[in-house]
């Protein structure tokens, strides 16, 4: 005997049709691929021949060496996904500024370095990750945190170092070792921004406690701030940890002498 559809089966027969219909129109997957080759437009820089696995090391060079994604030169304004970038288009500013920096490789590279005499074993060149280093604006960590000193304020570099240090220390796009905020508090101090070039360097007594320059630097700010007592107790502590410190000595007798 036949049985007869509940008006429930029914439904779950109608549904199940209209999801086969609907995965009959979607072209299949392979065909949603996003392909290099096809995105061989407007390319003013790059030989217009260039094969697609050729261009997709390209970019992901760019990518690997300034440590960001394809939409910081490509156009999103369509979406956020990658299958939404306008890669032809020519809106956004760090585009052309990529290509401009393309050219001057090449010509450092082609021009500038074939007049150094070396060895011909010898390979010598740039790319975009000798002057990066995993960053997308090419400065050192001392111009970065001098910028939001004179942007913001002295608490806001520090807050700006202890961020790039959790998120770049492991790496080489910044200069974390103990001489880079010794020359930054310097910078301060030959500006005569003594309370923050001692901001500075106290920052770096705390991250290298076994730095007796660091000490010795932080001594120096405070005898030029006029507060000789901070002074000596830290160019004695920069003695405890460098007895062969010349410069704590000296410093120290005239700090003596004075009292």
């Amino acid at each position: 005997m036949q049985a007869t559809a509940t008006p429930c089966l029914k439904l779950v027969q109608a549904s199940l049709l209209v999801l086969l219909i609907a995965a009959c129109a979607v072209p299949p997957l392979f065909a949603q691929r996003f392909s290099w080759d096809a995105e061989r437009e407007n390319l003013t820089v790059l030989p217009e021949d260039i094969s697609g696995p050729e261009l997709r090391a390209v970019m992901q060079g760019f990518t690997q060496a300034l440590g960001v994604r394809c939409e910081h030169c490509h156009d999103d304004s369509k979406g956020p996904r990658f299958s939404d970038l306008d890669f032809a288009s020519d809106a956004k500013e760090t585009k052309e500024i990529t290509r401009t920096m393309m050219k001057m490789v090449r010509r450092i590279n082609g021009e500038d370095l074939a007049e150094i005499d070396r060895p011909a074993e010898v390979r010598i060149g740039v790319t975009c990750i000798t002057c990066h280093r995993g960053n997308a604006l090419p400065i050192t960590l001392e111009e970065d945190l001098n910028r939001v000193i004179v942007a913001e304020d002295v608490d806001a570099a520090i807050a700006r170092y202890h961020t790039l240090r959790e998120r770049y220390g492991d790496g080489f796009a910044y200069d974390f070792r103990v001489n880079t905020l010794n020359n930054l508090g310097y910078q301060l101090l030959g500006e005569d921004k003594i309370d923050e070039a001692i901001a500075i360097f106290r920052l770096n007594t705390e991250m290298y406690p076994q730095s007796s320059n660091a000490f010795d630097s932080l001594a120096e700010a405070y005898m030029k701030k006029g507060e000789p007592e901070r002074a000596i107790a830290l160019y004695q502590q920069s003695l405890v940890l460098n007895p062969n410190n010349d410069n704590a000595v000296e410093m120290l007798k005239q700090l003596k002498a004075k009292q």
